[in-house]
């Protein structure tokens, strides 16, 4: 008998709640399996739904934190699909949810999400400005009920400053405000939410995508393609990253949400 021997090719993928992959390199270069050579790490950056490594950390069978996640999965396929009916359906499902200590701050912050995702989708749609105006205004109040009980949610203070530009230009500041000094200090507020982003995570692509717009808005026209990004890192200390990096960003399914 013929012995015949099977080649195959073993494929993982893992994911690591981790800052950087210099700290997930540390962590599987004591595998054992990749000391001895047996697997090769290949390692990417990867940007997940915010909170996800909260659910992963579930340990135990809780139904209300299932149903929770299963909510937060149904906002985000509402978003990816215009549903702005779901959208403000799927804020009030979270209601029994927003005092959850463990998830408080992320149900609220997914909530607000709701809202916010309603608005700017509503802006290519036939939602009156005044209705824009109150998702807006309902969607800020969730995210600072994010930040009172999580402070350095980076997320939280994204979508908050979004709210605030968004207001702004729906009252049409950037568009009548002509003294500098004054645009400047009406959009304070935002932009310190904007800035303590950045510090935190600089070349986090959601804060890049509420940024560049901000920039457009509030500067005017006649400014060069790639100006706003490149000035981002002068205004907000963001990365302002490469042309190349926005243009996969915008094709993503991040660049939807």
């Amino acid at each position: 008998m013929r012995r015949v021997v099977i080649d195959v090719a073993l494929v993982l993928a893992v994911i690591f709640g981790t800052s950087s992959t210099k700290e997930a390199r540390a962590l599987v270069n004591t595998d054992p399996v990749v000391v001895a050579g047996r697997l090769t790490v290949d390692l990417y950056r990867w940007y997940a739904p915010v909170g996800l490594t909260v659910y992963l950390k579930s340990v135990s069978a809780d139904p209300a934190r299932e149903r929770v996640v299963e909510i937060v999965s149904q906002i985000q396929r509402a978003d990816y699909e215009g549903d702005r009916t779901a959208l403000n359906q799927l804020y009030e499902q979270l209601v029994p949810f927003v005092d959850m200590p463990e998830l408080a701050s992320r149900v609220r912050y997914w909530r607000g999400f709701a809202k916010w995702r309603r608005t700017i989708n509503g802006f290519n749609e036939t939602a009156t400005p005044k209705e824009l105006a109150e998702d807006l205004t309902e969607a800020e109040g969730e995210f600072d009920a994010a930040l009172q009980r999580d402070p350095g949610f980076v997320d939280a203070k994204v979508g908050a400053a979004s709210c605030l530009l968004n207001r702004l230009f729906l009252e049409g500041v950037f568009v009548n405000e002509k003294d500098p000094a004054h645009l400047k200090e009406i959009m304070a507020p935002a932009s310190l939410l904007l800035k303590e982003a950045a510090a935190a995570a600089p070349d986090y692509p959601r804060l890049l995508w509420v940024v560049g717009p901000t920039l457009e808005h509030s500067s005017g026209a006649g400014r060069r393609p790639g100006q706003s990004a490149r000035n981002l890192s002068e205004r907000f200390g963001c990365h302002p990253g490469t042309q190349r990096e926005h243009q996969r960003f915008a094709g993503s399914d991040l660049g939807r949400t």
